[in-house]
């Protein structure tokens, strides 16, 4: 069982006329006792 659930996550940001995508339908699970980094 997941003690953290994220599902169809996006995230973007705009730099000038550039639309950058960093998430597009991320889904993640994060098991209770375990340890998770998202780093970028």
């Amino acid at each position: 069982m997941a003690l953290v659930e994220l599902r169809n996550v996006h995230k973007s940001f705009q730099r000038d006329t550039q639309v950058i995508e960093v998430f597009e339908n991320l889904t993640l699970d994060v098991a209770e006792r375990s340890f998770t980094a998202l780093m970028g």
